[in-house]
């Protein structure tokens, strides 16, 4: 029960942030093709069936991070059950027990912010890319033609080894989209992840999706 309430809460307050953050990924590639922000009209980002769907499918977790969101509620739930079990363990009083679960539990919670922010920078980022290939896509059919993307990846002693191999390997030209997520399987696969989505293959994941000029 506990771990349900815990994956629930969490997902609900980070998808008061999808749509927006969908949104700025959308708005942000239209800029990159000379369109002033002012100018986008909000009902180009109208949210229309396929894009709700779209969103919709993102927050349920199937392209996204369902299995973050599971590993993050399992962990702290069985913290908090063998901080219970261990507290009458101890064989102290009764208001004892209570104040070592309070503080112990205080303490879990704390620890697991470092969690949910890994989680919540992983959606939204997630979630912006996805916004900005929905964007990408609508110029590709206004033009009738077929755009090329890379992803910049953010490089530091955090950068795995997966996103390095990337940045090494998708040319500064960029590739199709169906090359980029068949590469980006093939690399993930290698270093024991799973592509989610077009572009996300583990936590904390700092890439940015972008057409190939």
């Amino acid at each position: 029960m506990v771990q349900l309430e815990l994956q629930r809460a969490l997902k609900n307050e980070i998808g008061r942030y999808i749509i927006r953050g969908y949104r700025n990924g959308y708005v942000s590639a239209m800029k990159e093709r000379g369109v002033k922000k002012a100018a986008v009209p909000r009902s180009m980002v109208d949210l229309d069936a396929d894009a709700k769907d779209h969103l919709r499918v993102l927050h349920e977790g199937v392209s996204a991070s369902s299995g973050f969101y599971q590993g993050f509620g399992s962990s702290l739930a069985k913290k908090i059950e063998i901080i219970i079990s261990e507290a009458f363990v101890e064989n102290q009083t009764l208001s004892s027990i209570v104040n070592n679960i309070i503080a112990k539990i205080d303490k879990a919670l704390n620890l697991s912010v470092g969690e949910v922010t890994r989680i919540a920078r992983t959606e939204l980022i997630n979630v912006t890319n996805e916004g900005r290939l929905k964007a990408y896509q609508r110029r590709e059919k206004e033009l009738g033609e077929s755009f090329r993307y890379k992803l910049i990846v953010a490089r530091g002693m955090r950068t795995c080894a997966a996103h390095k191999e990337l940045d090494r390997k998708i040319p500064k030209r960029g590739l199709p989209l169906n090359e980029l997520v068949d590469l980006q399987m093939k690399i993930g696969k290698k270093h024991g992840h799973k592509l989610h989505g077009n572009f996300l293959l583990h936590p904390n994941q700092r890439t940015v999706m972008v057409r190939a000029v």
